[in-house]
């Protein structure tokens, strides 16, 4: 006993599993106690390092466990699943807001799931880390890309729209003032004059479907008001009838139409029991 105690080191030589294994083989094949004692102090010289190695062997990856002892990263799989998700949902307009933030997530879950596979981590699955990368960076990508797109797209569409708006208001304009201009009232001026002869005429005028007969010397006029402007008048002027035709040889009648001021007819003819006829258009 004195010789396991006296060992190097003593304090650590009777509590080793190998040191007493080792010095058990020595005793039994000297059959002395000087050869144990020997093999006592060759046990303690050799045994620490034996069992070094072993210790050495079994961590022989330094910084991570071996390969086949690694499990699954959880956040490996998560970034790959969201990503494939993220990238399908990136081509929708709206849903890809979504898909952008399910993409960040994949980013930062694909960032911790590469780190924890590496060289110095406890998991595998870099392959997948990697991938899920790598989805959720496109899917941010087509996001964006395509939200440019659909916001073109709305201010074309925009400006389009407020054409047609402004297209549509002046035709809602000018179909007022349309409206408004058929609404007013108009002045219809009936004009005749006899020249030469005894200057003396017969006048017929009116709306249509309607007349009246005034008879005048030299001049006559006729103010109509009209509320619609969609009434034809007529006035048909007619110089008085002379048994001598030498006194009406040289006469001229005529005969004039005028809406608000405007010329719409004018007729005129010459000589004894001279007609003449004049009318407004339809729609003035």
């Amino acid at each position: 006993m004195s010789a396991f105690e006296g060992g190097p080191d003593g304090a650590t030589g009777p509590n080793d599993e190998e040191f007493w294994r080792q010095n058990a083989g020595g005793a039994g094949g000297a059959g002395g106690a000087g050869s144990a004692g020997n093999s006592g102090v060759s046990g303690l010289a050799s045994g620490p390092g034996g069992s070094g190695n072993k210790r050495r062997g079994a961590g022989g990856h330094q910084g991570g466990l071996p390969e086949n002892q690694r499990s699954m990263s959880a956040m490996a799989i998560s970034a790959l699943v969201l990503g494939i998700i993220a990238i399908v949902l990136s081509f929708i307009p709206i849903i890809n807001n979504f898909a952008a933030v399910l993409a960040v997530i994949g980013v930062i879950l694909g960032g911790f799931g590469w780190h924890a596979s590496g060289r110095k981590g406890h998991k595998k699955g870099k392959g997948l880390a990697i991938a899920g990368l790598v989805l959720s960076a496109l899917a941010i990508i087509i996001t964006l890309l395509m939200q440019q797109s659909a916001s073109k797209a709305f201010d074309s569409a925009s400006k389009n729209s407020g054409s047609t708006s402004s297209q549509t208001a002046r035709q809602q304009d000018s179909g007022s003032s349309k409206a408004d201009s058929g609404n007013k009232k108009r002045t219809v001026t009936l004009k005749a004059s006899v020249t030469g002869g005894s200057g003396n005429g017969t006048v017929t005028y009116g709306p249509a479907g309607s007349a009246s007969q005034d008879t005048f010397s030299s001049q006559w006029s006729k103010d109509l008001t009209d509320n619609q402007g969609k009434e034809m008048y007529t006035e048909t002027v007619s110089a008085e009838i002379s048994m001598n035709d030498a006194d009406t040889k040289d006469q001229i009648v005529t005969c004039d139409v005028l809406v608000d001021g405007v010329q719409k007819d004018h007729k005129e003819a010459t000589g004894s029991g001279a007609v003449v006829t004049c009318s407004s258009p339809v729609v003035f």
